[in-house]
């Protein structure tokens, strides 16, 4: 049950982010961290959220950079970062599937990387500047995704 409702509470988090900005991400974030809490894994689901707000911020704001995407900022916007906070907080509840599967995890991350951005568009939260860029955030997302779930699979044999 408790996959269900983190994935459920990040499925929200998302939509607060793309629809309401950073004011209703911070609602989204503080229920997934506040679950993190109630599921006693706040501490490991938190090193893995710092992880992917700062990969998020410099991925982001490459992509910014390079062309390939145009959220109207110089800079990764708050709201995705908190998005990103979020995606952190689900590596160890409704990601977990994935933890022995890296692979796995890298194929299904390249996959959706371009919906999400490509959602975001339709909703207007964000221009994609160069539809060939987006290849290479699939990529990037696929590598984040394998070395998390390899590093998940480090981490719960050591404990």
């Amino acid at each position: 049950m408790n996959t269900i409702i983190n994935a459920a509470l990040f499925q929200l988090t998302w939509f607060a982010c793309v629809l309401g900005g950073t004011a209703w991400g911070l609602i989204g974030v503080a229920t997934l961290v506040l679950f993190s809490f109630v599921c006693g894994s706040w501490r490991q689901d938190l090193v893995y959220a710092a992880a992917a707000v700062l990969i998020g911020a410099a991925l982001d704001t490459l992509w910014i950079q390079l062309g390939v995407l145009d959220f109207g900022t110089l800079l990764s916007p708050i709201w995705i970062l908190l998005m990103w906070l979020g995606l952190g907080l689900t590596v160890n509840h409704s990601l977990s599937f994935l933890h022995n599967k890296p692979l796995l995890a890298a194929l299904l991350a390249a996959c959706s990387a371009p919906l999400c951005y490509f959602a975001g568009e339709r909703f207007g939260a964000v221009i994609i500047a160069s539809p060939v860029g987006v290849m290479l955030i699939s990529a990037a997302w696929g590598i984040l995704f394998y070395l998390t779930f390899r590093r998940s699979i480090l981490s719960h044999a050591q404990s």
